[in-house]
């Protein structure tokens, strides 16, 4: 690539995601919605489980603990996240004072 700046964004914000409404004759007073950040973007495509029960039979089937969840959680934010909004700083004195915490475990 030879580009001198490229820009990439995105978000989430499953709180905003639609509901669903099937298509053909809806019956009188029996309109039912699907909530599509339930049926859609947090279900298992191989299993139709829930994103959370996927993850409980993980960790039981790996045996990790909730402790070491929360540290790899936390190395996870700290390798990443604290060194990009760094460089979102540079040449800012007191760059997002007050707006990025450290938190203690």
């Amino acid at each position: 690539m030879n580009q001198d700046v490229v820009v990439a964004g995105g978000m989430e914000s499953l709180s905003n995601s639609p509901f669903y409404l099937n298509h053909g004759s809806t019956p009188y007073g029996q309109i039912v919605l699907r909530d599509s950040c339930n049926f859609d973007a947090l279900t298992d495509v191989y299993t139709s489980w829930h994103m959370g029960k996927c993850a409980e039979n993980m960790v039981g089937k790996m045996n990790i603990s909730r402790v070491a969840q929360d540290d790899y959680a936390k190395l996870s934010y700290e390798s990443v996240h604290i060194p990009f909004i760094l460089k979102l700083c540079v040449g800012h004195s007191n760059c997002f004072r007050g707006i990025v915490l450290n938190m203690q475990c």
